[in-house]
């Protein structure tokens, strides 16, 4: 005997196609945007400025903004529904927050805020606050890299040592 399918209903669709179907049209239009920057015309005649950056940049500005509005919004979802099940639950995220927090306002403070003497730059951005931002995220970036290497080496060292025993 048949089984008759049912109508299509958001309730049985699946959960993981969605996400994919998103991430495939942001693709083609990434690759896309990419490729008319590649094949498009150049203004003047000096080729000094290839059209279509402008658009590139806020694409990419708008792809960069979503995906970190998205992932705080269903992080603060789930923080919210582990403290409601159980409040003791949180302690882990908020201790990482305040260690994240930490880092990035250390990384602030030791950044340096000196003019740069840059010949042919007339730009507003030489100023105190992007020059100890930009030395925040290479310092913590620096950092994480560190961490990172060391947690890799030491995983590597425990689970040898797990199957020693």
């Amino acid at each position: 005997m048949k089984t008759l399918r049912r109508p299509f209903s958001i309730r049985h669709f699946p959960r993981r196609t969605l996400p994919v179907i998103v991430l495939w049209i942001c693709m083609l239009v990434t690759g896309g945007i990419f490729a008319v920057f590649y094949y498009g015309i150049i203004n003047g005649s000096d080729q000094s400025e290839i059209a279509g950056i402008g658009f590139i940049l806020n694409w990419l500005y708008l792809i960069f903004i979503l995906t970190l509005g998205i992932a705080c919004f269903f992080s603060f979802i789930r923080f919210f529904i582990r403290w409601k099940r159980n409040p003791r639950s949180i302690l882990q995220p908020l201790i990482l927050i305040t260690a994240l927090i930490s880092l990035l306002a250390g990384a602030y403070m030791s950044g340096n805020g000196n003019p740069l003497l840059i010949p042919g730059y007339n730009g507003n951005e030489n100023t105190a606050f992007w020059l100890k931002l930009t030395d925040m995220w290479l310092y913590s970036l620096y950092i994480l890299l560190i961490l990172a290497v060391i947690s890799l080496f030491c995983g590597i060292i425990w689970s040898y040592i797990k199957r020693t025993r």
